[in-house]
């Protein structure tokens, strides 16, 4: 998924299904939607490097990671 183009994602994606937006994108949106929009500066601060390139490394190899 990281350093792929969108369109091949979107792509590759639809073999399992009709979608608006990559997986990726609608986990990040359901996460924020429940757990972040009372969460002070979610936008403008950076995540833990060790735990962004975890979740990268588990969506490029095709799993679905929890966000907690």
């Amino acid at each position: 998924i990281f350093g792929q183009r969108l369109e091949d994602t979107v792509q590759y994606e639809r073999k399992f299904g009709p979608r608006l937006a990559p997986l990726l994108v609608e986990q990040c949106v359901d996460f924020i939607r429940e757990q972040g929009l009372k969460e002070e500066g979610l936008f403008r601060m950076p995540g833990q490097a060790n735990l962004v390139k975890e979740l990268q490394d588990a969506f490029d190899c095709g799993d679905k990671p929890l966000f907690d």
